[in-house]
């Protein structure tokens, strides 16, 4: 299973400062640094969805008393202004603390979006931000429960 889950919106091959306007890509990798796009591994909506499933599959089962033991898939949405080095790096830092070892909480899906990184930009950037968290979950339980 993959170490490390991207979703991204981004332009010119996963880091331009644009919205992709082919759509969503899809990528896993497990190998560092994620701040080089050559280290992830570009992989169709349908595959990346099937692992997905797969390792949440894996996640260990607990009784519902346990519940705070339960691992989860969690998204990871950046904020304004955040080029792809700087979300990659964060999202990295982040897993290491959280989403590693015997404590691990789960996996962690990185949501990596253009921003205009600017005054000017922000309107679309917060538009844009508050549109895609929405559609990704539907995106993403569409091939399992559709």
């Amino acid at each position: 299973m993959p170490k490390y889950w991207m979703i991204n919106d981004r332009s010119q091959g996963g880091v331009g400062p644009d919205v992709n306007t082919d759509g969503m890509t899809y990528w896993v990798s497990d190998k560092q640094p994620l701040t080089d796009i050559k280290n992830w591994r570009h992989v169709t909506r349908a595959n990346f969805q099937k692992l997905l499933v797969a390792a949440a599959d894996k996640f260990p089962a607990h009784d519902q008393a346990e519940n705070e033991k339960q691992s989860h898939v969690t998204i990871l949405v950046h904020g304004f202004n955040n080029k792809f080095t700087s979300a990659t790096r964060f999202y990295q830092d982040l897993c290491g603390r959280l989403f590693e070892g015997p404590d691990s909480l789960g996996l962690c899906i990185l949501y990596d979006w253009p921003s205009r990184g600017s005054i000017l930009g922000y309107e679309p950037d917060r538009s844009h931000a508050r549109l895609k968290p929405q559609i990704i979950p539907q995106k993403l339980a569409r091939q399992r429960y559709p």
